[in-house]
C-alpha cells in the first residue's frame, strides 16, 4: 500500500473515532496548552498529533471520556438547583446519570417464543438461559459480568424487596427445571420474584449489560413484565420470527418502545426453518428487505445491516452466518459503548430540553387559571356584571313594594305615634310585607341559580386546575378533589331559605313604614327629610341630621336600592369567599412563583 493511500486510510480512521466523539472532542483537543497547530509541519506530522490525542481518549473508559461533557456538566447543575422537587426531570437525569456511569443496558425484545433465551445463550458461548420455558415462570434475567459465577434472585412481597444470592448457576437450574415441570413448591415463588440476575465471566459484559425478558404476545402480565425494564434500557434489540415476520402486534408494541428508546436493532431469528444455503438465504434476504421497507416495519430500527440468523443452528452454513453477524453486530452494538453511550447522552439532553419546557408551560398554565379565576370572580367585577342584572330581574316587585310604601305614609299622616304603632300592628299583614316576600322568593330563586351556575363553574375550573397540577403533590391535588365532590353535592342538594335573605331591605321595609310623620303633605311634593337612615349592619341604623331634599318617592327608591345592593352584595361575598378554596389558590400561586424562579435558572443554564 503505497503512502497516499495509507495516509488516505489513517485519516478516515481518524475521522471514523472524531464521529464517534462528536464536537466534544475536537473542542477539548483544541483547547489542550500542548497542541498548536503549525502549518510549517507537513500535514502528517499534524495528523499524527491528533491521532494519538484521540487514541488516547478511547483508551480511557466511559464515565473519564464523558464527565466533563458540556451536557453532563448542565446536568449536574442542574440536579443541585432542582434538589428533587420535580420528579419527571429528576428521571431523565437519573437517565444520563446511568449513561455515564454504567454499563450499557441492552434488552432483548420480541414476541413470545421468539428464541430470545437461545440467541443470548449463543451469543455469550452458555447454556444457562431456559429455553421453552411455560409463560407463567417466564421473567426478567439480567446477564452481567461477574469472574465467578453466581445467581441473584430478586422477590417482591407487596411491595418489600429482598434479595438471595447463591454461587454458580445451580439456583437458576433449578427454577428452569421447575418451571418445566410446574412443581407446586415452585408455583408460588415464581408470583414474586422480580429480575434474576446471573453473572457470567464473559469479555462483553464489561462493557455492557445483556437483558433476557419473558416476551410479549402471550399474555398481559408477561407484556408488563416486558414493558417494566424500559426505564433501565439504553439498547433494544428486537428478535422477530422470520416464520411471522412484522405482525401487527409487533407493530403496536415497536410504537411504543420506539417513543422510549433512540437505539432498536433488527434481528431476525429462526432462519434454519426454510433456508438451508446461500442462495436461497440471499433470496430471502432480498425478499426481506423489500418487505419490511414497503410496509415501513424497517422504520423502527437503526439503519445497519439486516440480521437474517439461526440461534439453535449449528451446521456449517449457520454456523458461519451467525459469526458474520456477530462481527458485524459486535461493531455497531457490543463493542461501540462509547459511540452508543454519546448518542444517547445526546437523546435524553433533548429529552430533558423538552421537558423542561413542558414542566414550564404546566407552570404557566397554572398560573394562567389562577389570573382568570381572580379576575372574573373578583366581587367587584360579578357585582358589576350581575347587579342590573338582578335589578331588572325584580324590577315589577320592586315597583310594587315602593308603590305600597308611598300609599302606605300616605294614608297614615298623623303626626303622632299612631303610625308607629300601626305599622308594627298591621305589618305582617299588610300588602306590604306580602309584596316583600315575594320580593325575597324571586331574589333566592335569582341567588340559587347564580349559586348554582358559580359552583358549576367552580367544579369545572377545580377539575382543570386539578389536571394541570404534577400528582407528586398529592396532598394539594386531594384538597382540590374533596372540594369538588363537597361542591357538586351542594349543587345537587341546594337548600337557600328565603328566611335568610335581604335582611337589609327588610329592615328597610320597616323604617319606611314609619317615616309619614317627618313629611309634609300640605306643601310641594319636593321637601326636605329632617332625618336620613343609614343602615350600619344588620342590627344597628345611623341616624343623622342632615337634611336632603327629595320626593317620598326618590327617598323611598333610593333605600330600597341601596338596601337590596348591600344584601346582593353580602350574597356575593358569602358565595365567591370559600376559605378552602382561597387556600388552594394561596398555595398554587406559591408553587407556581417558586417554579418560575428556578425555571429561569434553568434556562439560564441550559444556554451556556
Amino acid at each position: 500500500m503505497n503512502k497516499k493511500i495509507r495516509q488516505r486510510h489513517e485519516i478516515i480512521n481518524t475521522l471514523v473515532l472524531l464521529k464517534a466523539a462528536r464536537s466534544q472532542l475536537i473542542d477539548d483537543f483544541l483547547k489542550r496548552d500542548s497542541y498548536i497547530y503549525n502549518p510549517s509541519i507537513n500535514e502528517k506530522n499534524n495528523l499524527s498529533v491528533l491521532k494519538t490525542y484521540v487514541d488516547s481518549y478511547f483508551k480511557m473508559n466511559k464515565s473519564q471520556v464523558l464527565k466533563d461533557n458540556l451536557m453532563v456538566v448542565n446536568t449536574r447543575k442542574i440536579r443541585s438547583k432542582l434538589s428533587g422537587q420535580y420528579p419527571s426531570i429528576e428521571q431523565i437525569l437519573d437517565r444520563i446519570d446511568h449513561v455515564i456511569s454504567q454499563p450499557l443496558t441492552v434488552v432483548v425484545m420480541g414476541e413470545f417464543s421468539a428464541g430470545k433465551s437461545s440467541f443470548l445463550n449463543r451469543l455469550l458461548h452458555i447454556d444457562t438461559l431456559p429455553v421453552s420455558v411455560l409463560p407463567k415462570t417466564a421473567t426478567v434475567t439480567r446477564l452481567v459480568y461477574g469472574t465467578e459465577p453466581s445467581t441473584e434472585i430478586e422477590y417482591d412481597h407487596d411491595g418489600k424487596r429482598s434479595v438471595v444470592v447463591k454461587p454458580g448457576h445451580q439456583a437458576f437450574a433449578e427454577l428452569q427445571r421447575a418451571s418445566k415441570v410446574s412443581e407446586a413448591h415452585y408455583s408460588a415463588e415464581f408470583e414474586h420474584i422480580r429480575e434474576i440476575r446471573v453473572a457470567v465471566n464473559h469479555p462483553v459484559l464489561n462493557k455492557l449489560q445483556l437483558i433476557d425478558t419473558p416476551g410479549f404476545n402471550h399474555d398481559e402480565v408477561m407484556d408488563q413484565k416486558s414493558l417494566s425494564i424500559l426505564s433501565q434500557t439504553d439498547v433494544v434489540i428486537w428478535l422477530a420470527d422470520y416464520n411471522q415476520l412484522a405482525k401487527q402486534t409487533e407493530f403496536e408494541k415497536l410504537k411504543l418502545i420506539q417513543e422510549n428508546i433512540p437505539n432498536l436493532y433488527l434481528v431476525i431469528n429462526k432462519g434454519d426453518v426454510h433456508i438451508g444455503d446461500s442462495a436461497s438465504y440471499q433470496s430471502a434476504l432480498a425478499d426481506i428487505k423489500k418487505s419490511l421497507s414497503d410496509n415501513q416495519f424497517i422504520d423502527f430500527f437503526e439503519k445497519t445491516d439486516l440480521f437474517l440468523i439461526s440461534s439453535r443452528s449449528t451446521d456449517a452454513f449457520w454456523d458461519g452466518i451467525f459469526h458474520q453477524f456477530l462481527a458485524r453486530f459486535s461493531e455497531s452494538v457490543l463493542n461501540a459503548d462509547l459511540r452508543i453511550s454519546l448518542s444517547l447522552l445526546n437523546f435524553h439532553y433533548q429529552q430533558l430540553h423538552d421537558a423542561l419546557k413542558s414542566v414550564k408551560e404546566r407552570y404557566q398554565a397554572i398560573d394562567a387559571r389562577l389570573t382568570q379565576y381572580k379576575k372574573k370572580h373578583a366581587l367587584e367585577v360579578v357585582f358589576e356584571q350581575c347587579n342590573e342584572q338582578l335589578y331588572i330581574f325584580l324590577q315589577e316587585l320592586v315597583t310594587q313594594l315602593m308603590a305600597y310604601l308611598r300609599d302606605y305614609n300616605k294614608n297614615k299622616v298623623q303626626s303622632d305615634l299612631y303610625v308607629l304603632n300601626t305599622f308594627v300592628a298591621d305589618y305582617s299583614k299588610s300588602s306590604i310585607y306580602q309584596c316583600f316576600c315575594e320580593l325575597r322568593k324571586e331574589y333566592s330563586f335569582f341567588i340559587d341559580k347564580l349559586e348554582q351556575q358559580y359552583q358549576q363553574e367552580l367544579t369545572e375550573w377545580l377539575k382543570i386546575l386539578g389536571g394541570l397540577i404534577p400528582n407528586y403533590y398529592s396532598e394539594l391535588c386531594d384538597r382540590i378533589e374533596r372540594l369538588s365532590s363537597y361542591l357538586a353535592l351542594e349543587t345537587a342538594q341546594n337548600s337557600t331559605s328565603p328566611d335568610h335573605l335581604l335582611p337589609a331591605v327588610g329592615q328597610t321595609v320597616e323604617v319606611m313604614g314609619h317615616i309619614a310623620w317627618q313629611y309634609d303633605y300640605t306643601k310641594s311634593l319636593s321637601s326636605q327629610w329632617k332625618v336620613n337612615y343609614l343602615r350600619v349592619d344588620e342590627n344597628a341604623l345611623e341616624i343623622s341630621y342632615s337634611p336632603k331634599k327629595m320626593s317620598l318617592a326618590e327617598y323611598i327608591e333610593n333605600n330600597i336600592r341601596e338596601s337590596l345592593e348591600k344584601d346582593y352584595q353580602a350574597d356575593l361575598s358569602r358565595m365567591l369567599f370559600n376559605p378552602v378554596l382561597y387556600s388552594i389558590i394561596e398555595e398554587t400561586e406559591k408553587i407556581c412563583y417558586q417554579a418560575k424562579t428556578c425555571f429561569v435558572t434553568l434556562e439560564q443554564i441550559m444556554k451556556e
